[in-house]
């Protein structure tokens, strides 16, 4: 009986090494699933904010959102302005259970929009947008990185 218990504890052992060391090979794999609002005007200038942004995990690997960095296109997809990049902190846990994901909020992000108006204004064009990208690195090497993106309107009232 002690042999049967001593081979089920290696094999438990084994499987549980083996789980561990994929988990640690994977590199992290975030996304934005939600992002709120979807566009703001940019007619008083200052900044537009993103009043909620959140992230899950697409795999086990916990990561740590670490940087934004952000630009910005015109309507024919030229970019007239970035890239700019600010550090952050969001932890973003990994899938444990898969029916369960947890969802990581990044609140009242600010966006300056000043020189956003000063093109739309010189251009005589209405709406511009905000390519956003977060970079996010595992929590295990700190080495592996991943960058979730979203976009985010701007427009200018006539």
């Amino acid at each position: 009986m002690r042999k049967i218990l001593a081979i089920m504890a290696a094999v438990m052992l084994f499987v549980a090494c083996d789980f561990a060391r994929e988990s640690v090979e994977l590199k992290p794999d975030i996304e934005v699933t939600f992002i709120n609002p979807v566009a703001a005007p940019v007619d008083g200038g200052g900044f537009a904010e993103i009043e909620e942004i959140k992230f899950v995990a697409k795999n086990s690997v916990d990561c740590t959102v670490k940087q934004v960095v952000w630009e910005y296109y015109a309507k024919d997809g030229t970019r007239f302005f970035g890239p700019f990049e600010i550090p952050i902190y969001v932890k973003v846990q990994g899938i444990v259970e898969p029916a369960e994901v947890d969802t990581s909020i990044l609140e009242n992000m600010p966006l300056p929009v000043d020189t956003v108006l000063i093109y739309l204004t010189s251009t005589n064009t209405y709406e511009a947008k905000a390519q956003i990208s977060f970079i996010a690195y595992d929590d295990y090497y700190g080495t592996r990185t991943d960058t979730a993106q979203c976009q985010f309107g701007l427009y200018r009232n006539p």
